[in-house]
């Protein structure tokens, strides 16, 4: 946040409001009592400056009362001359009683100032004197002059300067002393305040996720922890939306999906239908005309290219109306191992040296009711993914097969929509080492005619899955890229036939 902006936040808040009223009687009481103490001091100082003088005029009268009475001026002259060279003494004068001036002293160097004290006393005879009438010359008057001294108060100026900045120093620090103080200590309190609008704010911004922090149990701080509990419901509740959001728009996108599928394999279905009788009857004439020609005959032989290539479509068409689901099926009692062991042992001679197959088959598995050519092809189709999915040597496919009672939990992650009844089942496990796949590919691993190989032509997947839901199983699939793939297809124990 730029500083201008903070500045224009901490003049508007309560805090500098708060502040400014401190601030200001603050300095209002330091200028009040610097002002009074240095009024009294000034006053105090004049005071003993005056009564310092005061007294030092009353001791030159006593000094110069024996010269004075005998009107001794060059006694008199001496005694005001050393008076002369004390500090700031400007000048002395001597008058006797009549008013005369018997001697007058100044300081050398003297200008004429108004700044100045000054400070007169009598001078009477000692009261010694007064106890003998014989002495008393005057006829009982004692008063003898008169002693005046002028003192400058250039020192007085000094030290009032002095006090004005001493003073004014001190009120200067400690108002900003009981500025920072203040500061601090309305910062303690209003923190809590502060924190408890920063959090207001965040919520009010939909920042669901921070926290004010609380420092105290005071008022404010049980309000901040009443507004955490706030911000974690609605985060929760936030969170909560987001996740049926994306679990809404994941299950539209699949529901979307599925409706794809479906019209795909209708269509598929119905083309493949159609097409599969025409091809039968183009494969019946073509039998047909073959046996009409000589079998060494170069006519025949065109024949045979024909037909083989037509056996080949008629094998296409049966895959799509396997992935559609309007595939003949033949079904019976059959041993899941025994149809690994052919298919493994067909594929083993077309292996690479490098890829090794690990056979895991359970010794006691239970017969399923299924159809034998359709379980080979699963197998057969799996086993040839997992062989192409390995790209770096050595590899490892490692096939596995056993019984397991299984939950409607666990079948539910089927990939399959049709989710079968929970009970016994065989279970196919069929892993590689092999690169893996992403989660794009996941999701478009069982579309029609979709193949990450150039070659292929996509429908090995699709059928597996066909077969698999007409057979009313399950299919799972873990993979990685990487880290190879894992694929379990469960088919439904066969139900034993009572006796009649």
């Amino acid at each position: 946040m730029p500083i201008r902006t903070q500045l224009n936040l901490f003049r508007s808040s309560f805090q500098f409001k708060l502040f400014t009223v401190f601030t200001l009687l603050t300095a209002f009481v330091s200028i009040i009592c610097c002002t009074l103490y240095i009024t009294s001091e000034i006053t105090t100082t004049r005071a003993h400056i005056s009564e310092l003088l005061r007294l030092q005029a009353r001791y030159l009268g006593d000094s110069i009362r024996l010269p004075l009475y005998a009107e001794n001026i060059e006694v008199l002259h001496q005694l005001a001359t050393e008076t002369i060279h004390l500090p700031e003494i400007r000048s002395v004068v001597i008058t006797a009683k009549d008013g005369r001036v018997l001697t007058q002293a100044k300081a050398p160097g003297t200008t004429k100032t108004t700044a100045v004290l000054s400070e007169s006393s009598e001078v009477h005879s000692s009261p010694l004197v007064r106890h003998f009438p014989e002495t008393d010359l005057n006829g009982g008057d004692t008063l003898l002059g008169s002693v005046s001294i002028v003192r400058s108060t250039d020192d007085l100026s000094r030290l009032t300067f002095n006090l004005i900045v001493v003073s004014c120093s001190v009120a200067i620090g400690f108002w900003l002393a009981a500025s920072l103080l203040s500061y601090l200590a309305l910062r303690k309190v209003t923190g809590s305040f502060n924190a408890l609008m920063h959090g207001i704010d965040a919520m009010q911004a939909g920042d669901f996720s921070s926290r004010i922090n609380i420092t105290d149990n005071d008022e404010p701080g049980r309000a901040a922890h009443a507004i955490n509990n706030l911000a974690s419901a609605l985060q929760l509740r936030s969170e909560e939306n987001i996740r049926l959001q994306e679990e809404q728009l994941h299950l539209e996108r699949k529901i979307a999906h599925s409706h794809k599928l479906e019209s795909l394999g209708a269509m598929a279905g119905g083309i493949a239908h159609d097409y599969n009788n025409l091809l039968q009857s183009i494969l019946g004439n073509i039998e047909l005309a073959s046996m009409k020609l000589d079998p060494g005959s170069l006519a025949h032989k065109y024949i045979e290219k024909a037909l083989s290539s037509g056996n080949q479509a008629a094998h296409l068409t049966k895959l799509m109306l396997t992935y559609a689901g309007k595939g003949f099926i033949d079904k019976k009692e059959i041993n899941l191992n025994d149809v690994v062991r052919e298919n493994s042992d067909w594929l083993r001679p077309t292996d690479s040296s490098a890829i090794s197959t690990n056979l895991c088959l359970s010794d006691e598995l239970p017969a399923i009711h299924a159809d034998e050519a359709y379980i080979e092809q699963v197998v057969m189709n799996l086993i040839i993914n997992a062989r192409e999915a390995i790209e770096k040597q050595p590899g490892l496919i490692r096939i596995t097969t056993g019984a397991r009672e299984c939950d409607q939990a666990y079948l539910n992650d089927s990939l399959l929509d049709e989710k079968p009844a929970p009970g016994q089942f065989v279970f196919l496990e069929i892993s590689d080492n092999g690169c893996g796949m992403t989660a794009e590919t996941l999701t478009r691993l069982f579309d029609p005619f979709f193949s990450t190989k150039f070659t292929g032509r996509g429908l090995g997947m699709s059928s597996v899955l066909g077969i698999i839901r007409l057979h009313c199983g399950a299919l799972f699939v873990r993979s990685e890229p990487g880290k190879g793939t894992n694929f379990t297809v469960l088919f439904p124990v066969s139900e034993p036939v009572s006796a009649a």
